[in-house]
């Protein structure tokens, strides 16, 4: 028989074709089989395809450095239900063992061979048919005494499986352990000629066991008797997708394929895949960190999650719908989601929707490597092919975001430290250039191993940080002037039954103070007068056009869009309250690109984590957004200029920096007595896992401290610039709960935010002031007592001289 010259894909590099490729990727990645059809005057010929992973994409920051990159990998994935009805359990495990080597052993694999469920070797059939009334259990537990339901044969018993009553009453499920059931012996016990053999006798004695009389109507042709079977199996090996090694070496590999072709194991029940291993260069603070939040994660899909997905992309109906050949690819695309991981959250998920859109799709190249070999066909032998040539993939696209890798740093250590002086619940900090809305770095670190990306998820009070927003409103409305003189009552200012306090320490004792001082000495009574000037639906409009109370559409995964009190407010309560920040809560995210607006001058921008893509020395920016105004600008530059006063004489004097054009804004909101302790509240989750936070869950935390006195959220808003750079950067640091006696944002928050505001701009190098360079661009220093060595190679022992 001639050679046919066919084409399939793989991602091994050329230098390694030879020996890995036709060794490996080669054998374990055949899957489909495809006919195209001939050109005229053409011969046809058989195309097969190896479907390997497609091209990806990197991360890299603003200066590209590599933040996220994918490489190969093989993974042993496998269908339990599948392959249990074909082939022994503990034999395979052994072989297996013996293939892949230490530290794999025939236990340890037992253990990932067998479905999610099992438990010590055990798994409990809880999907019907085996879920048993009691006349179906007695008669299922007479079938496994005696291996038969015909009186007549002679008797042996089924080992490995037992009928146990469930906590229901009269009701009972069966439970096995696969490998004694379906182990050689027992094969023999019974004299099956075959594994098959023997699960078919096993399926086929459940049925009559479980069925009784009807058994025989529900089995009298061979398309329900397979459709009974088939349940049976569903409920013994529930099943479908499971990984058994997540990366094999390639040695191992070899070995492991030979095993399954000398084992007769179809691709459905077992298999070698290539799937990509994402991998994270740097790592978010010190060098034993793990990879920053905002980065996300890749993962893979749970097999009900995945057949959905499948189904939706497929645009199938429901399975009885579907054809046979329907049924096959919608199984095919959802191992694919099982086992071949993508993005979750984050960055990942980020850029991953970014270059799905449709003008991604015609700018980037996306191809997987391919490699030429041919096939010659022998009638009843195995086909062998020889490697011709390969087709390298395209260049991997780089999507480059605003992150600053080094600035990622600082915030991570900055936070670090924070945890270590205040021990809050959650410390987070983000980092943005206001002009465009990029976010240069953003983290978030807590002692309760929380879920989700906080930034986006955890809601708090932003107390007296929305003063500006609510300064800014009146302003804008014309109700307020700057130099406007109120009075502050001493700190006891009432309104109707209510009487709003002070933060201690603030300059209440004044008996008059300007709108300003009232901003920039964070007084409460001063606040709740001018914000009580703008009409209620006005500020709430104010508040939703800034993008609280909505979801931001970040396009990291998953969100929260806060809360505001439903209008119509009582001036006296919520009206009120929501001038100092309070009956509302925020995320980092929405509060950070709030405040970024008032120091913008007044145009709203969402953030934007991703500048541009870039591929085969081509780069296309990412268009930001078009701002929305929301503010005047004349409104939001008095708001700056009291900002600065906060920072010079007020709230943020302690860490104003002479050196910068700086503005602050301080927030320190205290909790209402009976709200649950944050700290009480996460140790519940960290002990709890699963737990929804029903009502009377709470009601059990409710009361519940773990620190002395009442909880707060401290906070602080920085932004500046270099005198004479235009440039301005803004900071946000929350602190929530801090429980060392500490509790003002200037004391809690304010040295973080500080700290990473001046690193950001320059100012400082790892926190220390550069010293001045000559014109000559050097500098003298006092040299040790040592010198170097002008000829550092000799001091090598061994180094030739």
């Amino acid at each position: 028989m001639t050679a046919i010259p066919t084409r399939s894909a793989s991602g091994l590099r050329p230098a390694a074709a030879f020996v890995l490729v036709g060794s490996v990727l080669v054998l374990v990645a055949a899957r489909a089989v495809k006919t195209a059809l001939a050109d005229d005057g053409e011969q046809p010929r058989n195309l097969t395809q190896l479907p390997m992973p497609e091209v990806t994409f990197d991360l890299v920051d603003s200066d590209g450095t590599p933040l996220a990159i994918s490489v190969d990998r093989l993974e042993l994935v496998m269908s339990p239900n599948a392959m249990w009805q074909a082939h022994t359990p503990g034999r395979l495990a052994q072989l297996l063992a013996e293939r892949l080597g230490p530290p794999y052993t025939a236990q340890d694999l037992i253990k990932k061979l067998l479905p999610d469920r099992a438990r010590d070797g055990l798994v409990h059939a809880r999907k019907a048919p085996l879920r048993l009334d009691r006349e179906a259990a007695q008669r299922v537990v007479s079938w496994l005494a005696r291996g038969t339901n015909d009186p007549e044969a002679p008797s042996v018993a089924v080992e490995g499986l037992w009928v146990l009553p469930t906590p229901s009453p009269d009701e009972f499920e069966l439970v096995w352990d696969p490998v004694t059931a379906l182990s050689e012996g027992a094969r023999d016990a019974h004299r099956a000629k075959s594994t098959i053999d023997w699960t078919r006798k096993i399926a086929d004695g459940l049925i009559a066991a479980v069925h009784g009389g009807a058994a025989a109507e529900l089995t009298d042709t061979e398309e329900k008797l397979t459709h009974e079977r088939k349940r049976i199996w569903d409920a013994l090996l529930p099943t479908q997708f499971k990984s058994v090694v997540k990366e094999v070496s390639p040695q191992a590999a070899i070995a492991v394929f030979d095993l399954l072709k000398d084992e007769h194991v179809q691709k459905h029940q077992m298999e070698l895949v290539r799937n990509k291993k994402r991998m994270y260069p740097v790592q978010g603070g010190a060098i034993e960190d793990p990879p920053a939040e905002v980065l996300g994660r890749w993962g893979t899909l749970e097999p009900e999650k995945a057949r959905a997905v499948a189904r939706k992309e497929l645009l199938l109906p429901d399975d009885e719908l579907c054809t046979e050949q329907q049924l096959s690819d919608l199984a095919d695309l959802t191992r694919a989601k099982v086992y071949q991981p993508s993005p979750m959250w984050g960055l990942e998920l980020c850029a991953q929707a970014r270059l799905r859109d449709r003008e991604w799709e015609e700018r980037l190249e996306r191809r997987s490597e391919e490699y030429l070999f041919l096939a010659n066909q022998v009638p009843r032998q195995t086909a062998t092919r020889v490697f011709q040539a390969l087709t390298p993939a395209s260049e991997t696209p780089r999507v480059v975001t605003s992150l600053d890798l080094d600035l990622q740093r600082v915030v991570r250590l900055e936070l670090e430290r924070t945890l270590a002086d205040n021990d809050p619940v959650l410390a987070q900090a983000i980092v943005l250039e206001v002009a465009t809305g990029r976010v240069l770095a953003v983290d978030a670190l807590d002692n309760y191993e929380m879920s989700g990306f906080l930034p986006t998820m955890h809601t708090f009070t932003p107390g007296s940080t929305m003063k500006a927003v609510v300064m800014t409103a009146a302003l804008d409305q014309g109700v307020v002037r700057p130099d406007e003189p109120f009075r502050p009552f001493g700190g006891h200012f009432k309104i109707g039954p209510r009487e709003i306090h002070e933060a201690e320490g603030q300059k209440k004792e004044s008996p008059w103070v300007t709108a300003s001082e009232g901003l920039a000495f964070s007084l409460n009574g001063v606040l709740v007068q001018i914000g009580l000037r703008v009409d209620d639906e006005r500020l709430h409009q104010y508040f939703r056009e800034l993008g609280y109370a909505s979801y931001p559409n970040s396009g990291l995964g998953g969100e929260r869009c806060g809360m505001l009190p439903p209008l119509p407010w009582k001036p006296a309560w919520s009206h009120a309250s929501v001038c100092f920040g309070h009956e509302m809560l925020v995320t980092l995210w929405q509060h950070a690109a709030s405040l970024a607006t008032l120091v913008r001058g007044g145009e709203y921008l969402p953030l934007r984590l991703v500048d541009r893509v870039e591929q085969k020395g081509q780069s296309w920016e990412i268009a930001s957004a078009l701002p929305r105004r929301v503010f005047r600008a004349e409104a939001c530059e008095q708001v700056r200029e009291m900002m600065k006063l906060g920072a010079q004489q007020g709230t943020g004097s302690k860490v104003n920096c002479t050196d910068l054009v700086m503005g602050t804004k301080t927030g320190t909101a205290q909790k209402v007595p009976g709200e649950v302790c944050l700290h009480v509240e996460a140790q519940h989750h960290m002990e709890h896992a699963g737990c929804t936070g029903s009502k009377g869950c709470r009601e059990k935390l409710q009361g519940l401290k773990a620190h002395k006195g009442p909880c707060y959220t401290s906070s602080m808003c920085a932004w500046g610039r270099l005198p004479g750079d235009p440039r301005e950067l803004l900071v946000l640091v929350v602190v929530d709960e801090p429980r060392k006696g500490k509790k003002f944002g200037a004391d809690v928050a304010g040295p973080a935010a500080a700290a990473i505001l001046k690193e950001a701009l320059g100012h400082t190098h790892g926190g220390v002031l550069p010293e001045a360079i000559g014109p000559e661009g050097f500098q003298a220093f006092q040299a040790p007592a040592a010198q170097l060595s002008d000829r550092p190679w000799m001091e090598v022992s061994g180094a030739p001289r």
